[in-house]
């Protein structure tokens, strides 16, 4: 379903806003991440700024790593 919303997003030139509570698909579909605590804006970019094990440590408050996904590359973040 993502895909089809990225697809048609790009060839139509449409604007999706969407809340994803899953930041590896968010990062693989979409083109612009923002991070928010308690209704603040913590973080916010593209995939490639965002997916950062040190942006996501402040995010979540804990370690994380990222690795490439075997389909495409997209950033995978994971906990240490």
């Amino acid at each position: 379903m993502l895909a089809l919303i990225q697809r048609l997003s790009h060839e139509r030139g449409l604007t999706v806003i969407a809340v994803l509570h899953d930041l590896n698909m968010a990062a693989r579909y979409c083109d612009r991440l923002v991070a928010l605590r308690a209704g603040e804006v913590i973080a916010e970019g593209g995939p490639e700024a965002i997916m950062q094990a040190e942006v996501l440590g402040d995010i979540y408050g804990i370690p994380m790593g990222i690795l490439p996904h075997p389909q495409g590359g997209a950033p995978v973040s994971f906990v240490y």
